[in-house]
């Protein structure tokens, strides 16, 4: 039998952290909810992380308490969290192809896109993640 897919996604808000377990029903387009636990958030105010260290013990109490719950090993989440301090931003890169028969390459992929993150930010600014458009 195969083993049971288990989604984990986790919300880490101002006021609380939510950890959220479903399960994919086999041959149905719909979730089964497994678990879930919330608990009172400490490190986060207006939606940014200002003590990461407490965040991350939230998190890993109420992970332990799923995890004991389900009886199963969570190795991978998705997160969502928001606030003004989050922006995006589009940027385009320009290089010149290098194969001479014009084909792009996946390294040319690579290149352009590091020069496509090539942009100047503030000092407290970090890219987090890059979307290719084309």
């Amino acid at each position: 039998m195969a083993k049971p897919r288990f989604i984990t996604g986790i919300d880490i808000g101002s006021s609380s952290i939510k950890i959220l377990v479903v399960q994919e029903k086999k041959d149905e387009t719909e979730l089964e909810v497994i678990a879930q636990t919330e608990k009172a958030s400490a490190g986060v105010r207006k939606g940014a992380v200002f003590d990461p260290d407490e965040v991350s013990g939230i998190i890993k109490e109420g992970l332990d308490e799923i995890q004991n719950s389900i009886n199963q090993k969570i190795d991978s989440v998705c997160l969502n969290i928001s606030g003004s301090h989050i922006t995006c931003s589009s940027s385009h890169g320009e290089i010149a192809v290098s194969r001479a028969d014009q084909k792009i390459s996946k390294e040319d992929v690579e290149r352009v896109l590091r020069a496509a993150q090539a942009i100047n930010l503030p000092s407290n600014r970090e890219i987090i993640e890059v979307f290719p458009r084309e």
